[in-house]
């Protein structure tokens, strides 16, 4: 039940491409993307390609060795990005601190601001401290 593989027609050299030009089908190459003994794929899709060749024979790109120059060159720029960084996150941790800082005098100063506001009645006879239920307790302060 061998059917006919779907094949890929070549670009030909003047731009067009093969399926447009008038020649005879065995004038131009085609490239078979499955194999003929595969069959039909199983799941309907015949667009779907399938592979053509391992990802270990594909090509590998190998980069020329960089000169010691370029390697210091970069060495010296990877540094100075790397100051500029620090001295930003320092920048921000530093304006961290100083929020930090302030709002820290600011519940200090709102804390003495609600003490000075407060009423108070001092407790002279100290014997009305006796008679005082649990409640009342919680209400007194030493200063």
């Amino acid at each position: 039940m061998a059917t006919n593989a779907p094949v890929v027609p070549l670009k030909i050299e003047d731009g067009s491409d093969a399926s447009t030009n008038k020649m005879a089908p065995d004038e131009f190459k085609k490239i078979s993307i499955r194999d003929p003994t595969q069959g039909p794929p199983v799941s309907g899709r015949p667009w779907k390609l399938g592979k053509t060749q391992r990802t270990n024979r594909m090509a590998k790109h190998f980069y020329a060795p960089k000169t010691l120059d370029e390697k210091k060159a970069s060495t010296d720029a990877h540094k100075r990005m790397k100051a500029i960084e620090k001295a930003m996150k320092q920048e921000k941790l530093d304006a961290l601190q100083a929020l930090r800082d302030r709002r820290k005098l600011n519940e200090e100063r709102r804390k003495a601001n609600e003490l000075k506001a407060q009423v108070v009645q001092k407790i002279t006879n100290t014997k009305k401290l006796k008679k005082l239920s649990k409640k009342q307790w919680r209400s007194v302060e030493t200063r």
